[in-house]
């Protein structure tokens, strides 16, 4: 009896059950054999099973082994460990007890080897479709570099020379600074792709967080240029450990996401407060809601929310960027937001006694 051939682990989610209660009727002298497996919420079986599902979902949920000599049938509670898996039921049999938990313990077995055999080849199917899409990300990058700057290089030359009319400088300056936004966006997409293959080994040091946050906005200056940004730092938040880079990086993803789905006229206001063993920093916009039901959603790649994505363009990639930024610091990101008063990112960077003293 080969439970655990290759062949019979290479079958899919959906033939799970049913392989197994045909390999058992196959190699016991049983007239019906019935399986309820909890992982798929599904069952299976095969031959002579009178009240098969009411039964052995009942074995399931009350855990509750069951002989019924008068049938010749044997009900087993499947486990792995103390954790109950699935229920077992073996009609017309010839069997003893002992082969019968035999035949239990056996399927339980069969039953958890091959689920986490699938769950290690899904991770590695994830794995491989990241770096893939990270590969497209970092070479549409590279891509857009070279023109980019010959636009902007162009462009610059332009305006130097002085010979054209208000309309015409004008023009120019939209070309020169939209090229200037897409060259920095290009530069993202290349710290984007760098983070999501794990690429990068924190370079931590001390810095100071006025610098930190001046230098953010200088980053997404381009992009809030429509906007007014209050920045406020409380007084004991003077200096921070991390790897500036990083979260900079995470800090311009949402004051990103801050100026594209706040109110027109409202203001961004960004602050850095000192938590009780961390630097807090909370970016909040009026105008924008998000549901207690996305605040999780929106932190996943490509995930755009329906009531918002028709307000701003964008590839739903800013704020999962964000997050593993931060995760790299052990740190975290939450939302806060209210219908009324807005939303609010709050971003938490575990203080150490070197960085803020």
């Amino acid at each position: 009896m080969n439970f655990f051939g290759t062949s019979f682990f290479s079958i899919g989610n959906n033939r799970r059950s049913a392989s197994f209660v045909c390999l058992v009727k196959r190699s016991f002298p049983l007239r019906g054999v019935a399986l309820w497996n909890s992982y798929e919420d599904a069952l299976s079986f095969i031959g002579e099973a009178p009240n098969a599902e009411e039964t052995v979902k009942a074995i399931y949920f009350n855990e509750r082994n069951y002989d019924d000599p008068t049938n010749s049938a044997s009900f087993r509670v499947l486990y792995f460990g103390t954790r109950a898996i699935g229920a077992l039921m073996l009609y017309g049999h010839s069997v003893d007890i002992v082969c019968v938990n035999s035949i239990a313990s056996i399927v339980a077995m069969g039953i958890e080897r091959t689920r986490s055999l699938t769950l290690e080849m899904n991770v590695e199917a994830e794995r491989h479709s990241e770096e893939l899409r990270s590969a497209l990300l970092d070479g549409l990058a590279h891509a857009f570099k070279t023109p980019l700057s010959t636009i902007t290089l162009a462009s610059s030359g332009l305006l130097a020379q002085q010979r054209f009319d208000a309309r015409q400088a004008r023009l120019l300056e939209l070309i020169n600074r939209e090229a200037a936004r897409l060259s920095q966006l290009t530069t993202r997409l290349l710290k984007t792709s760098h983070l999501e293959l794990s690429r990068f080994v924190l370079r931590e040091h001390v810095v100071d967080v006025q610098d930190l946050l001046q230098g953010t906005l200088d980053d997404c200056a381009l992009l809030s240029a429509q906007k007014h940004v209050n920045v406020c730092i409380a007084s004991d938040v003077t200096s921070m450990r991390c790897d500036p880079q990083l979260i900079s990086l995470a800090l311009v993803q949402i004051i990103d996401n801050a100026t594209k789905y706040g109110s027109q006229e409202a203001s961004v206001d960004i602050s850095a407060q000192k938590g009780e063993s961390a630097i807090v920093f909370r970016i909040h916009n009026e105008g924008s809601y998000i549901p207690f039901l996305e605040r999780s959603k929106v932190f996943t790649r490509f995930y755009r929310s329906p009531s918002v994505e028709h307000r701003a363009v964008g590839t739903g990639l800013g704020l999962a960027i964000a997050k593993k930024a931060v995760a790299a610091h052990d740190g975290r990101i939450l939302i806060e937001s209210d219908i009324q008063l807005g939303t609010t990112f709050v971003v938490s960077i575990p203080a150490s006694t070197e960085g803020n003293k």
